[in-house]
């Protein structure tokens, strides 16, 4: 398995992002060699001739598959003048219509939800874990089951607040907490038994993502294309649809959801991995 450890860069300018087209598009990204990501980070700014002061961590990733385990350290920062630099900057759902390199396809999430990543004083390491299983329910025609959070508003103890939280009325794939004795297969029956109402006959690995904040969220990604019954969902969810990548892609997912993007627009070379 190839091991290696990244960072990528999440350059704002107007609510536009640059990436680079290196036989692929991408974000600017390096390898970290020496242990200090933000050394790497501003070696690979002054290879373009930038100088940005004001770098921050904004998530990290960690990209396991059938022959990669890649560590990706995600840092932000503002550009003020797109005229300085030799790139493309297009705003994120435009990586759907571009030959995007598949593990830059992760930072999709953190060029959506930039403010809310950019503005968070991180500590790798002091948060607490979860581990987490995500269903991609094919139904034979490449499309894959999103679902719909619901939206309440509830109150408790005299205060309102809304069900959910930031998720609320988002779309996200069909999934949940892992419990500690479950086998994959296991957790992802269970899952879709409790949350959409029917029966997966086999589950996949596709690949497992590690994102965190200042939690830990352990989460793994599974295909079931061989299944039985009708959809039917629990209080958890309003609404389902069948949709291709591109339309997950382009529908209003929560930030933790976006991250189910990658997997199936790459799911063929993450099965091929195998």
């Amino acid at each position: 398995m190839r091991a290696e450890t990244v960072v990528s860069l999440v350059l704002r300018h107007n609510g536009k992002f640059l990436i680079l087209e290196d036989q692929e598009w991408g974000l600017p990204e390096t390898r970290v060699e020496d242990g200090d990501r933000f050394r790497a980070a501003r070696s690979k700014l002054q290879e373009r001739g930038l100088q940005l002061e004001d770098l921050r961590d904004m998530v990290r990733l960690e990209l396991e598959s059938g022959n990669l385990h890649q560590e990706r350290f995600v840092i932000g920062g503002q550009v003020n003048d797109e005229h300085e630099v030799n790139g493309r900057f297009i705003e994120p759902r435009d990586i759907g219509e571009l030959d995007f390199r598949r593990e830059s396809a992760y930072d999709l999430v953190p060029m959506a939800y930039f403010d809310e990543y950019y503005q968070k004083d991180l500590d790798y390491g002091s948060g607490s874990r979860v581990d987490v299983v995500k269903i991609l329910l094919e139904d034979g025609e490449g499309r894959f089951l999103a679902v719909q959070k619901t939206s309440q508003e509830k109150v408790h103890s005299g205060h309102s607040y809304t069900l959910y939280g930031r998720m609320a009325g988002k779309w996200e794939l069909p999934g949940g907490t892992r419990e500690q004795s479950e086998s994959l297969v296991e957790s992802a029956a269970r899952e879709a038994k409790e949350e959409i109402g029917i029966e997966i006959m086999e589950a996949k690995k596709v690949v497992r993502e590690e994102i965190e904040e200042e939690n830990d969220v352990n989460v793994w990604i599974v295909l079931c294309s061989d299944w039985r019954g009708e959809v039917e969902l629990s209080k958890e969810h309003t609404d389902y649809r069948f949709m291709s990548p591109q339309e997950y892609l382009e529908c209003d997912w929560h930030q933790d959801a976006g991250y189910g993007y990658a997997p199936a627009e790459f799911l063929d070379s993450y099965l091929n991995e195998r």
